[in-house]
């Protein structure tokens, strides 16, 4: 089953619709003849109501004192997961409240640069938010060889004074 409707403004890529199929979400395009990689508004919506799709128009406006550069998707009812990017160290991953415009922040991709390629289950922005260090991978192989040989190392000492104590008796 599909739907139509009109959107009363541009907006740039495809519009995240909200896991109950009542709210649009996206980011603003003023001037749709133009392309670039700027962070934009957030503009949001409520969807027409059912059996009206076809001659109904979305009115969106925007969500108050947040840009980004993407809707990633939605978290819950009230909140997107968008990344932004520009004029930032690294691109991060926010949620943000569609009513009050309050930032999450969910993560940090590592690196100068996120590729639209990567691609995460939608599941995994509305689980909960946990601390977490990005681990050091690959570990340093010098630790790891000093590590293996220091246990090994052991590991032979006593073995030998084992086997020289039972020689002994």
């Amino acid at each position: 089953m599909s739907y139509r409707f009109r959107l009363d403004a541009a907006v740039v890529d495809a519009p995240a619709i909200s896991p109950d199929g009542r709210t649009v979400a996206g980011i603003s395009r003023p001037d749709p003849t133009t392309a670039d990689s700027r962070a934009r508004a957030i503009v949001v919506g409520a969807l027409p109501t059912t059996g009206a799709f076809d001659r109904g128009q979305v009115v969106l406006r925007e969500v108050p004192g947040v840009r980004a550069n993407v809707v990633l998707g939605w978290r819950d009812a009230t909140h997107v997961v968008v990344l932004s990017h520009e004029n930032l160290p690294q691109p991060r991953v926010d949620s943000v409240d569609l009513g009050t415009g309050a930032v999450e922040p969910l993560t940090v991709f590592a690196g100068q640069n996120w590729a639209p390629g990567k691609i995460v289950a939608a599941g995994a922005w509305s689980a909960p938010v946990v601390a977490a260090k990005e681990p050091r991978w690959p570990p340093d192989p010098r630790v790891v060889g000093g590590v293996v040989g220091l246990l090994a190392g052991l590991g032979a000492i006593g073995y030998a004074r084992r086997r020289r104590s039972r020689a002994r008796a």
